[in-house]
């Protein structure tokens, strides 16, 4: 039984910790024996500077702190087997190695030179002495792969597709990279991997060839699905042959594409059983790739959402005996809560879960879910920040591919001097310093003026699909607690209260207020109101609402583009009542409680912005602006204001001036709280500002990072 708690997509079992059991008992993969049933999935991200053919000492660093903490299998992704190769082009800053007598990107995670097998030996070295198995996930870059051009609109991509001539991807060339392939196995287990994977899913060759819509029509791979699997099918075979039958392979398959006539979970089932025909021993059963429109990684995905394909596939080859029911089914994606791990598990799933972004958050997730210190286990959120970034949102400390300097410079120690520090304000960046101080021996008293700690972050986590952003509070407010930080609510901080306490340092985190726009006549109507007082329902909605997006400098996350998508989907049939609609009404299709779902009753809504675009948070702007496309709300970009008047907002917009009428206008502008620490700027030892009081933000890592690394030099 799932226990989904009220406030948060994490599904939890307050009162069931011996369910995690399953998570330690033993498996094998083949003749592969692990340890337990938690893998670290393969993860694209290279470092910008070119070492090679030695290893990049961040992968050895990364890698090492995830076999530290617990887990049982190591995955390492992706590992280029094409000689010369381009690589992938997913470097921290968007630049690529490059050879300068070649002119080409190599990858620092090639595996297709003997010159790099010293590199692969210190990592798996490093892995194995901390008793985690290794697998480099092995894929293809060549130059020869086509590149489709997606078309997107109306939650609809079509490809335009080369043709197999046009692109090269001869019968011959792909007979060359099966050599590749093999050849990078050959390497791989000569360096110490105890068995390899496939990259068999998103925009790797594989997952080129065995779509049916992907394939350019190579003659010999691409006539049925026998001929589509083809390629991986030899591939596996073939390694087999010269690594030996008790070689482990894995293959990771995406289980559906979500692209208008992709193929389905029926599809993949058959694509399974070839594999497994050709002597595979697990199947990493994940889902889609980087082209579609579906959502994967972000917050607006529920845990644990593609398990169902897994365990579909899983049914399936079990269904069919041995040695079909041999094969270990291993299941990706958002799977960041121990409890929906462990529930997987147990719930016949799948039999080992591939955790990625929730070991970047926190690389000991496996010994702090064996210890029973859930609440010690940094949260990830969703925000899919480690795409863009060579760091996690929410943990500073986080060794996702940072050098051996940067992870020494982030190392929490202990204060020389103890000191008496006072934290002005009990929101994210206020709590975040707190933590961190009383890491470092101080004594911390933080003083909060409203009834509870991290508001704003909360008011944040009411939009849809956006109820993870609380996770933050819970987290930090947990952690500050356990480690006896003074905590007093209901109370301000003044500087006579300063005077009164005399610390030797304050930390000033007053956050942030909402603030009206500078536009004519706002401030007279009441008929104006907040995004946050919307989100918490303290106001009523009328049924023509307008949301004033907030100006560049006072956008606290997006917020009004959230709320606008907030009072739209309120109007609407709930998700639960649609799916119970759906599971029993006679009268209803299905497509009918689509509708119904997406179709706001009684309201009307409309979001305007002097910004080109709105919901200007990455990775969650594609999601959101789909979703108010979908309800129909109305949206203006690139507009200048004029007035505020009774009946509405009179603007320009496309050189047309307009009245958008409105009985309810909801602003979401904010300002920075800093009074405090203009008025004790020369009166304490040590003062800092921190925060959205130094600065609004957009993104929430800079009241998180900013915070620690100031605490770091108190």
């Amino acid at each position: 039984m799932k226990v989904i708690s009220r406030d948060s997509h994490h599904v939890e079992h307050p009162f069931q910790d011996k369910m995690f059991e399953k998570l330690w008992e033993p498996i094998s993969i083949g003749s592969l024996k692990l340890k337990n049933r938690i893998a670290m999935a393969p993860i694209q991200r290279l470092p910008a500077e070119n070492v090679w053919p030695d290893m990049h000492p961040t992968h050895i660093l990364f890698h090492e702190a995830i076999a530290k903490g617990g887990a049982g299998l190591i995955v390492f992704g992706e590992c280029d087997v094409t000689p010369g190769s381009q690589g992938t082009v997913q470097n921290v800053n968007g630049k690529s190695s490059v050879d300068p007598d070649r002119g080409i990107r190599r990858p620092t995670k090639g595996i297709w030179s003997d010159d790099a097998m010293p590199g692969w030996v210190k990592l798996f070295d490093a892995c194995h002495k901390h008793g985690a198995r290794v697998m480099p996930a092995l894929s293809s870059y060549a130059r020869w792969i086509p590149k489709t051009q997606a078309l997107r609109g109306e939650g609809i991509i079509e490809f335009i597709i080369p043709d197999w001539k046009e692109s090269g991807m001869t019968p011959e060339a792909l007979e060359a990279e099966k050599k590749n392939y093999v050849a990078a196995a050959v390497r791989a287990k000569k360096a110490g991997a105890d068995g390899v994977q496939l990259a068999g899913t998103r925009e790797s060759l594989i997952a080129i060839l065995v779509s049916q819509i992907r394939n350019p029509g190579v003659p010999g791979y691409s006539e049925d699905l026998k001929a589509r699997v083809r390629f991986p099918v030899e591939i596996i075979r073939e390694i087999k042959a010269a690594c030996g039958q008790d070689f482990p392979i894995t293959i990771r398959i995406s289980a559906v594409e979500y692209m208008a006539d992709g193929y389905g979970i029926e599809y993949s089932k058959q694509v399974a059983k070839e594999c497994v025909d050709a002597g595979i021993d697990a199947i990493d059963v994940t889902q889609a790739g980087f082209s579609t429109q579906v959502p994967q990684l972000q917050m607006v995905v529920p845990p644990g959402a593609y398990a169902h394909y897994a365990r579909a596939v899983k049914s399936y080859l079990s269904s069919l005996g041995a040695p079909y029911d041999k094969v270990v089914i291993m299941n990706a994606c958002r799977i960041q809560n121990p409890w929906i791990a462990a529930s997987m598990l147990r719930n016949g799933d799948c039999d080992i879960v591939s955790v990625c972004r929730e070991l970047i958050a926190d690389p000991d997730w496996p010994n702090k879910i064996k210890e029973g210190r859930i609440d010690d286990i940094v949260p990830c959120t969703g925000c899919v920040w480690c795409m863009r970034s060579s760091t996690c949102a929410v943990n500073p400390q986080s060794p996702f591919y940072k050098s051996a300097e940067q992870t020494k410079g982030l190392q929490m120690t202990r204060a020389a001097r103890v000191k008496k520090v006072i934290v002005a304000g009990g929101g994210l960046a206020g709590m975040v310093a707190a933590r961190a101080l009383a890491l470092r021996g101080h004594k911390v008293t933080l003083y909060e003026k409203e009834a509870d700690l991290g508001m704003r972050v909360y008011v944040q986590g009411l939009a849809p699909f956006r109820t993870d952003m609380d996770l933050m509070r819970r987290y930090f407010s947990t952690q500050i607690k356990k480690l006896g930080v003074d905590i007093r609510c209901n109370q301000e901080v003044t500087p006579a209260l300063v005077e009164n306490e005399k610390p030797d340092a304050v930390v000033v985190a007053t956050g942030c207020r909402p603030t009206l726009p500078a536009i004519a006549g706002i401030a007279k109507h009441p008929h104006v109101v907040c995004v946050e007082d919307v989100l918490l329902e303290r106001v009523d909605v009328g049924k023509k609402v307008l949301v004033i997006d907030a100006e560049v400098d006072h956008d606290l996350g997006s917020l009004g583009s959230f709320t606008a998508q907030f009072v739209a989907r309120s109007a609407c049939l709930r998700d639960d009542v649609a799916a119970h609609i759906t599971r029993w009404s006679p009268q209803h299709t299905a497509e009918d409680v689509k509708v119904m779902a997406n179709t706001p009753v009684g309201r009307d809504v409309t979001i305007v912005t002097r910004a080109e675009r709105v919901a200007d948070v990455e990775y969650h702007h594609y999601t959101t602006v789909e979703d108010l496309r979908r309800m129909g709300v109305n949206v203006f970009l690139k507009c200048r204001y004029k007035e505020v008047n009774e009946k509405g907002l009179v603007m320009i917009s496309d050189g047309e001036e307009r009245l958008i009428e409105a009985d309810t206008i909801i602003t979401s502008d904010y300002e920075s709280v800093d009074e405090l620490y203009k008025v004790l700027e020369g009166k304490v030892p040590e003062l800092h500002l921190v925060g959205d009081a130094r600065n609004i933000q957009i993104d929430y890592i800079a009241n998180v990072h900013g915070p620690y690394r100031t605490a770091l030099r108190i």
